[in-house]
């Protein structure tokens, strides 16, 4: 459990990490970016555990819009239309059932681990036209989501 916490920890850093780099405002309000920026998740962990990982369902977002905003999620819904279109959105809304179930054994998530605690580390040195596309590769380059 404490690997699964620390994955998502380094996963969360580098979903800012890339949002940070291409955008300056919240997916959910639009407001330019404070002092506390979250890794917000599009569908709950609690509700979603098998995405909980994938950079396609998680986007920076203020902190006030992440934890107490009652419209987070009509608002996150309009961020990524805006940022990236009705297709982006689709295949976002449709992440729990392309990727149902998900099996991460202890050593997996300590590889992953691994993998993403170097391209956290790496991250400036990556080129990249858009988070989609680095959204993309990361998820490739992490191996949890091949399909």
């Amino acid at each position: 459990r404490e690997y699964k916490l620390s994955l998502q920890r380094e996963i969360n850093k580098l979903s800012r990490l890339i949002d940070m780099r291409f955008y300056n405002s919240c997916i959910d309000c639009g407001k330019p970016f404070t002092s506390q920026i979250d890794a917000a998740h599009f569908h709950s962990v609690g509700s979603n555990n098998s995405i909980r990982y994938n950079l396609h369902n998680i986007h920076a977002a203020r902190s006030h819009c992440n934890l107490y905003n009652p419209e987070h999620k009509s608002g996150y819904k309009q961020g990524l239309i805006k940022r990236y279109g009705e297709e982006y959105l689709g295949i976002v809304e449709a992440l729990p059932s392309t990727y149902s179930y998900v099996k991460l054994s202890e050593a997996d998530v300590v590889a992953k681990l691994k993998i993403v605690r170097k391209l956290v580390r790496d991250f400036n040195t990556y080129q990249f036209d858009n988070s989609i596309q680095v959204r993309n590769l990361f998820n490739k380059i992490i191996g949890i989501y091949t399909t």
